[in-house]
């Protein structure tokens, strides 16, 4: 790929982003996804994603309500 990129993965389906990667010849972004007993959901990036490319790989497959809080709070 011409641009640096980062291919991050919610808890949706990684297997689906580990595919993914591999076929591109890259590993996946590393973050951290933690749910607290209160519901709420904290993404935490563990690598720098500046000036890169992010693909975010995230189903919307049941829980919908969890798996797109992941993703809208995911990196800006």
């Amino acid at each position: 790929m011409p641009k640096e990129c980062v291919i991050l993965a919610g808890t949706g389906n990684p297997e689906l982003t580990a595919a993914i990667a591999a076929d591109l010849g890259m590993l996946p972004g590393a973050c951290a996804i933690e749910r607290f007993p209160d519901g709420e959901t904290s993404v935490q990036l563990l690598e720098s994603v500046r000036r890169k490319e992010v693909f975010l790989v995230q189903s919307l497959s049941p829980p919908v309500n969890d798996h797109l809080v992941e993703l809208l709070t995911g990196p800006p």
